[in-house]
């Protein structure tokens, strides 16, 4: 305890004394954090467990949105390039919302 009075030869005494306290009291946060973690919910839980299948399909669904904006027969056709990328994109938000989604549920 830091208002304890204690006996020390020297400062160096004393300084060690202080740099070995603080350093208990910072481990003892340490190991205290990893204890908060919040159990997920039995619901949560399922749907962690299934987020990879869904992870997985919407990469592939991402994929060949891909492939079709990179289709060479629709380059001039400005509609259907236009329709394809706003696939892609949909795609894409749907991946990272499924991510953030996971990174959520892991904490």
């Amino acid at each position: 305890m830091p208002d304890e009075p204690a006996d020390f030869a020297d400062l160096a005494q004393w300084e060690a004394s202080r740099t070995s306290r603080e350093k208990a009291a910072t481990a003892n946060v340490e190991r205290a954090a990893p204890s908060k973690q919040k159990r997920l919910s039995y619901i949560e839980q399922r749907e962690l467990d299934a987020m990879e299948h869904k992870v997985e399909e919407t990469e592939e669904r991402l994929e060949t949105a891909r492939q079709g904006v990179a289709d060479p027969a629709i380059a001039t056709n400005a509609r259907a390039l236009q329709e394809r990328y706003a696939a892609l994109d949909a795609a894409q938000e749907a991946v990272d919302r499924l991510y953030a989604r996971w990174a959520e549920a892991k904490r």
